[in-house]
C-alpha cells in the first residue's frame, strides 16, 4: 500500500529568514511548532494549529499499514521510501525522518493520519485540500500560499506582513 508523506519543510530562504530576522519570520515553522507543542502537552485545541497548506509533499512510502509506513520512514521495518521530484519541486524539501507533526495519507482511501507523541491521529481534511498537497503541479513561493481563512482580511494582513518581510517595504 502506498502513503503520501507530508512533512512541513523549510527552504534555505526559510533557514535564512530564520536566522536573520527569528522564528517568528516563517509563520509555517511557528504553527508546525506549536502544533507538537500542543500534541506533546495533550491540548484539545491542536487542530488550531494544523494549516495543511503548511506541508509540502515530500516521499511516498510503500508499506503493509500505517505503522509500517513510520517505521519505513524511519529506517526501520519493510518497505520502499520514493522521494518526491520532478520539475516543479523544490529540491531544497527533502524528506526527514517521520515524526510528531507529520503527515501520512492513504493513497488507496485518501485518509489523512497526523503522527503525535503516541501514535496516530486520524484527520478529517477535504480531498480537494488533500489532492492539492499531494498532485499540484505549480510549485508556489511559500510566501503566498493562501491562508485557510473566511476573514479576507487576515489573509491580506498576512499577505502584507510577508511582502513587507521580503521587500523591507
Amino acid at each position: 500500500m502506498r502513503y503520501h508523506l507530508l512533512q512541513v519543510a523549510l527552504s534555505s530562504f526559510d533557514v535564512e529568514r530564520i536566522n536573520t530576522i527569528g522564528r517568528e519570520a516563517v509563520a509555517k515553522d511557528v504553527r508546525h511548532e506549536n502544533l507538537k507543542f500542543a500534541l506533546i502537552s495533550q491540548e484539545e485545541n491542536w487542530k488550531d494549529h494544523l494549516l495543511i497548506h503548511d506541508y509540502e509533499h515530500v516521499a511516498n512510502i510503500e508499506a503493509a499499514s500505517v505503522d509500517e509506513a513510520i517505521m519505513v520512514g524511519n529506517g526501520c521495518g519493510e518497505g520502499e521510501i520514493f522521494e518526491v521530484t520532478g520539475l516543479n519541486k523544490d529540491p531544497e524539501l527533502t524528506m526527514c525522518s517521520v515524526s510528531l507533526g507529520d503527515i501520512l495519507i492513504n493513497k488507496e482511501t485518501m485518509q489523512a493520519y497526523l503522527v503525535d507523541q503516541y501514535g496516530l491521529q486520524k484527520l478529517e481534511i477535504s480531498e480537494q485540500d488533500l489532492y492539492y498537497e499531494i498532485y499540484h503541479n505549480e510549485k508556489k513561493p511559500d510566501e503566498f500560499h493562501p491562508m485557510v481563512s473566511e476573514d479576507e482580511n487576515e489573509f491580506s494582513e498576512r499577505l502584507f506582513e510577508d511582502l513587507h518581510m521580503m521587500f523591507k517595504i
